[in-house]
């Protein structure tokens, strides 16, 4: 029996089948539907799938956040976040988190290699990296708030509020936050980022200076990376140095 026979007369449905359809009865019944329908969709869909997840996440936990924590919260003016200490104090946490990350990066590619190659895929798939408008939008400017609103906004302040230490808080809501990336590589890297991000928090009593550094440490990460490779292609010994 033809497996794909009966799903034909879907075509006219589920328009995300057809491109693997037709690959489908090309290859025959050994073809992995699952992994070209998934590909489509990274391919075609995933862009605006993942600007869908944004937006409806800023708004729940935007309301979340400012109903819970701002607005019935002590308020903290922007001159006590903002200064010329805390902007540099940011630049250089960042800073040193990217090299760091560089380094952490370059040791894991050798020590744990297929580690390294299933980030590698992950990145590749995603659907962001062949858009540049959309890797900006989604990843350089929503998912950070996005991020921030839910690790260092609502849950920072649901740990805080049960009446944790704030190095305990620092400690649980970097754990989430990179347990929540899935991948190991990613998991191990986005909690220390966590640590950091959750500090700035807690010494400023304000997620703006984290959604900032949160933003700009995704824009280095992205692009003064690609930059670096391409400008100076330092080895892997000049990596860890840095």
């Amino acid at each position: 029996k033809d497996p794909f026979m009966e799903k034909r007369s879907y075509r006219c449905s589920y328009p995300l089948n057809v491109e693997a359809m037709n690959k489908a009865e090309a290859q025959g019944p050994d073809f992995d539907m699952y992994s070209e329908l998934l590909n489509v969709f990274n391919d075609k869909y995933a862009i605006f799938a993942y600007l869908i997840y944004a937006v409806i996440g800023l708004v729940i936990f935007s309301i979340w956040y400012y109903k819970g924590f701002v607005k019935k919260g002590p308020k903290v003016k922007i001159g006590e976040v903002v200064s010329v200490k805390s902007i540099a104090g940011t630049i250089c946490i960042v800073v040193g988190l990217f090299f760091f990350t560089n380094a952490f990066m370059t040791l894991a590619d050798k020590l744990i290699p297929q580690a390294m190659e299933e980030y590698a895929m992950m990145i590749e798939t995603a659907g962001l990296v062949s858009d540049p408008a959309i890797t900006i939008i989604y990843a350089i400017i929503l998912g950070p708030v996005l991020e921030e609103l839910c690790f260092r906004g609502v849950t920072y302040g649901l740990l805080e509020k049960a009446g944790l230490k704030p190095g305990i808080v620092i400690l649980i809501s970097s754990v989430l936050f990179g347990a929540m990336h899935l991948i190991l590589i990613q998991v191990l890297y986005a909690a220390i980022l966590g640590l950091f991000l959750g500090y700035l928090r807690y010494k400023y009593r304000s997620i703006k200076i984290t959604i900032a550094a949160h933003i700009l440490f995704n824009f280095t990460g992205t692009y003064i990376s690609m930059l670096i490779d391409e400008h100076f292609a330092p080895s892997d010994a000049v990596v860890l140095i840095l």
